[in-house]
């Protein structure tokens, strides 16, 4: 009897034992849980604490929470996501933002510039912008027949060395006509050890500059989508130095609607055209050796000698658009007899079927 009591109360100090360790092991397991989804988000209203944010790996999205003025720099090997939370991002006294490193920017909002020959963004680093407003308030720059100066202060609105990615909720200003709009690769110094300079446009809203558009030394664009106006009389809704495709999108120009130019290595001058609508005085203008290739798209007047072999330009009520040629005619009988009195169809089909000439019919009855 006094054995079978020692057993059962050496099982329940075992049991009691076991519940109190596993108890301790899940109340240590806790605090780094809670640790860790405490670390992802933060919300900044000082330049100080924006910096702080910056600094600190742990935090995945940084949120303004007041209109800040700050020279921002995101570090080399840095990940991290801005959310301009409908706030207004200004800079001191250099670019505004400067990415070093993998940065995201979401929400409305704005981020200004208000120095000469500082950008909104500056980026040698990967960078994908998904919306906000980037623009130069106090741009001086002005370019036309007669003057071509920048007045003490101008530059590009967005300049890319790096990656950079610009999205549908995207809007790029700039109410001078001294400085392109955006900056893609290198405006000197370039080499072919320099870093390609990697531009993808999916959609948003361009606006000024003398050049809307400017794929540099050394740049590689594709454009995909978006709305793109230039008003400068002198300038160009895009500047192609290097290699640039474009497959859709809306072009408006005062003077030119695509402008190609050649460098060398450095400056290849290939602009290749699948789509788009482009408007302007001039649709395109190609110099020194540039390579222009037009097999889509439509101009509001004749594109020239740009359109490539097996394509023409259409004229379609003074609206010229692009498609290829016919290659090909099926008919949908190769045999009919008609007797006398009676009426038959016979369909003839085009390839390739976006090829906008039509069949024309002829009697061979004498």
């Amino acid at each position: 009897m006094e054995d079978g009591k020692r057993r059962n109360t050496y099982c329940m100090r075992k049991l009691v034992t076991m519940v109190a360790s596993v108890a301790l092991a899940v109340g240590c397991m806790l605090p780094q849980q809670l640790h860790a989804e405490e670390s992802t988000e933060t919300t900044v209203k000082t330049k100080e604490e924006l910096q702080k944010a910056i600094e600190d790996v742990n935090i995945s999205t940084i949120r303004l929470g007041d209109n800040i003025s700050a020279d921002v720099v995101i570090p080399e090997n840095r990940t991290v996501t801005l959310d301009l939370g409908g706030k207004t991002l200004t800079n001191e006294a250099k670019d505004t933002i400067l990415n070093n490193g993998n940065l995201v920017v979401t929400g409305d909002g704005i981020v200004d510039n208000i120095s000469n020959e500082k950008a909104a963004v500056s980026n040698t680093g990967t960078i994908v912008l998904n919306g906000g407003t980037y623009k130069r308030s106090q741009e001086k720059g002005v370019s036309d027949n007669s003057v071509n100066s920048g007045n003490g202060n101008s530059w590009y609105t967005l300049n890319n060395k790096g990656s950079m990615e610009i999205n549908n909720a995207v809007t790029v200003e700039l109410a001078g006509t001294f400085s392109s709009l955006i900056e893609n690769g290198y405006y000197s110094g370039a080499t072919t050890d320099s870093a390609v300079a990697n531009l993808t446009i999916n959609g948003g809203t361009f606006t000024g500059g003398k050049y809307t558009v400017k794929n540099d030394e050394m740049g590689k664009t594709n454009i995909l989508g978006g709305t793109f106006k230039n008003t400068c009389p002198v300038g160009a809704a895009i500047l192609n130095y290097h290699y640039m495709d474009i497959s859709a999108g809306t072009f408006t120009a005062s003077k030119y609607a695509l402008y190609g130019e050649s460098y060398g290595a450095t400056g290849a001058g290939v602009l290749n055209v699948s789509g788009g609508n482009f408007t302007a005085d001039k649709p395109i203008l190609s110099k020194t050796n540039a390579k222009v290739s037009l097999s889509g798209g439509q101009y509001s007047s004749e594109p020239g000698d740009f359109v490539v072999e097996g394509f023409k330009a259409f004229n379609l009520n003074g609206s010229y658009v692009i498609a290829p040629l016919a290659s090909k005619v099926t008919l949908s009988n190769t045999e009919l007899t008609v007797e006398e009195g009676q009426s038959k169809t016979l369909v003839a089909s085009l390839t390739p079927t976006d090829t906008l000439e039509t069949v024309s019919w002829t009697s061979s009855d004498k």
